[in-house]
């Protein structure tokens, strides 16, 4: 994802994903949690349900509470980024 999320966003996607791995344990279908427990509760649709279990929110939330993330690597000459005749 190349954007940063907003912390509601990630707090959204971080519940569905604990209600899911809860009764998921318990050996409930996909269907059946959807339908049982996320539906009513976010009213997000089955595709958005497994959108947001596979976002890897967890990451997403300490990006956003360091900031970025994300270091770019600096080259011995002090710049950044790749050359075109380096990425080749």
């Amino acid at each position: 994802m190349s954007k940063v999320r907003n912390k509601y966003f990630l707090y959204r996607v971080k519940r569905v994903n604990e209600i899911y791995i809860e009764y998921h344990g318990q050996g409930y279908s996909n269907i059946y949690i959807y339908k049982n427990h996320i539906r009513e509760e976010f009213g997000i649709s089955l595709c958005t349900f497994y959108s947001y279990l596979s976002i890897n929110y967890k990451r997403l939330m300490k990006e956003n509470l360091t900031g970025s993330g994300v270091k770019k690597e600096t080259k011995e000459d002090g710049r950044r980024g790749i050359d075109r005749e380096d990425a080749e």
